[in-house]
C-alpha cells in the first residue's frame, strides 16, 4: 500500500511573524478548552476513583505523546511533508471533539457499588 499526499504549490503561510501568531493563538485556544480535562476526570470518578481514573488519564496521554511523535516523524520520512501530520492531527481533534458531545455526557459524579463477596 502506498501513501498519496495532496500537495500545495504554495506556502500555506508566507511570513515567520504570522506563522508565530497562528501557534500562539492556537495555543491559548489549546490551553483554554483543556484547563478542565483533569476537574472533569475527577468529577465523573468521585472521590472513590478519582486517583485511578487520573493515573489512567495521564499513562494514555503519555502514550499518545509517544504515538504521536513517532508518527508524525514517520508521515514527514513517507510523504516528505508535515501536511498529512497535521490532517491527521485536526481529524483525531475533530473526532474527539465529536466524542466529548456524542459520548461523554452530563459531567456528574458515578455512584460507585461495592461488589458483593
Amino acid at each position: 500500500m502506498e501513501l498519496k499526499e495532496i500537495r500545495i504549490d504554495h506556502d500555506l503561510v508566507t511570513s515567520h511573524q504570522t506563522s508565530l501568531w497562528l501557534q500562539l493563538i492556537s495555543a491559548f485556544w489549546f490551553g483554554m478548552a483543556t484547563s478542565n480535562l483533569w476537574a472533569i476526570t475527577q468529577s465523573i470518578a468521585g472521590p472513590e476513583a478519582a486517583a485511578t481514573w487520573t493515573g489512567l488519564q495521564n499513562a494514555f496521554g503519555n502514550l499518545a505523546g509517544f504515538v504521536g511523535a513517532w508518527l508524525t516523524g514517520w508521515l514527514v520520512k513517507v510523504t516528505g511533508s508535515f501536511i498529512t501530520a497535521f490532517g491527521l492531527a485536526a481529524g483525531m481533534a475533530v473526532m474527539a471533539a465529536m466524542m466529548y458531545f456524542f459520548v461523554v455526557g452530563d459531567v456528574k459524579p458515578i455512584k460507585w457499588t461495592k461488589a458483593s463477596d
